[in-house]
């Protein structure tokens, strides 16, 4: 295991705070609950990984808090988006 001490000592340092590597953090709104389950407000919290992969939560209780991975940002829009009735907003510089 390294200690912050060794990864300063290394080259790794300058490569885990480059920003390009950084995860980046979203929340998915539904202004309009087209299929009737999940509400309004937010349903989703997530984050893209540098890699382009997503990982998302429901924020909902009542869906028991399942969590998710996605290829990419543009699946989970295409799975829960329902056509522009749920947005996306980055918390975070979004890559995707």
């Amino acid at each position: 295991m390294s200690t912050l001490k060794d990864l300063q000592s290394s080259l790794i340092l300058p490569e885990i705070l480059a920003v390009e590597s950084m995860m980046s953090r979203f929340i998915m709104v539904r202004h309009n609950d087209v299929s009737g389950a999940s509400g309004t407000g937010i349903v989703t919290w997530g984050v893209e990984y540098p890699d382009g992969r997503v990982s998302s939560r429901w924020a909902l209780s009542d869906w028991g808090r399942q969590t998710s991975s996605w290829d990419d940002i543009r699946d989970i829009l295409k799975t829960h988006g329902h056509n522009g009735a749920t947005e996306l907003i980055w918390i975070d510089n979004g890559w995707g």
